[in-house]
């Protein structure tokens, strides 16, 4: 079913594709810089899913390997008062911009650690410990963190709201994701810190005068 065309449906679209926006931006960015800034932060982010996806796996073993229990994703359906719409489905399609390898294994019906959330927590981290250790504060760095905090919450409040994550799964899922922004940061920094958004900006590298001094000569 469509979405009506409104103020509010399309926030929640630009904030459910959020994840692939704020991606694209950072490799973009980083093409035309010609660094390796963003295939480095996908990296990290990748390996992020991948742990995620390895907790869903150990969740759905608290669960008993079996679905319906307290980590699994709630029926979708009119018994728990759904907007029209909805179907029957474990997962409804807009709370998954693009299938995933595992939607339709009992992976992809384990709600817990919320996979937006962990992007949410790790793009988040990563980048505001390499503006706030940036002696220089770049004000770029500080106006995209400040936008990605607002997107986020945004991003997170439409997820609860439309029942696509629950409370505890996007908690779990931001812990998660800004230990492993930590940990990537710190594995960038102490090798390539270059290779890091906004974390090697330095005064050396703007415009400015030399000391120069030049000698007039009359003939």
């Amino acid at each position: 079913m469509p979405l009506a065309f409104s103020l509010g449906n399309i926030g929640k679209f630009a904030t459910f594709m959020s994840p692939i926006f704020i991606s694209g931006f950072l490799l973009v960015t980083s093409a035309m810089d010609w660094n390796l800034k963003g295939p480095v932060y996908l990296i990290g982010l990748t390996l992020a899913y991948g742990l995620g996806l390895l907790l869903k796996a150990l969740f759905l073993t608290f669960d008993g390997g079996q679905l319906g229990g307290k980590w699994s994703r709630k029926s979708f359906n009119i018994t728990n008062l759904a907007p029209p719409g909805w179907t029957s489905q474990a997962m409804p399609d807009y709370c998954s911009v693009f299938e995933g390898p595992f939607d339709n294994h009992a992976i992809g019906k384990i709600s817990t650690p919320s996979l937006s959330a962990i992007f949410h927590g790790f793009t988040l981290t990563y980048i505001a410990i390499a503006v706030g250790t940036n002696p220089y504060k770049p004000i770029g760095g500080i106006l995209f963190l400040i936008m990605l905090g607002f997107n986020a919450l945004l991003n997170l409040f439409y997820r609860y709201k439309m029942m696509c994550d629950t409370i505890p799964a996007a908690l779990i899922g931001i812990i998660v994701g800004s230990g492993l922004g930590a940990a990537w940061w710190a594995i960038i920094q102490a090798t390539r810190p270059d290779w890091l958004f906004f974390g090697s900006d330095k005064q050396d590298k703007k415009c400015k005068l030399g000391k120069t001094k030049f000698k007039c000569v009359y003939g």
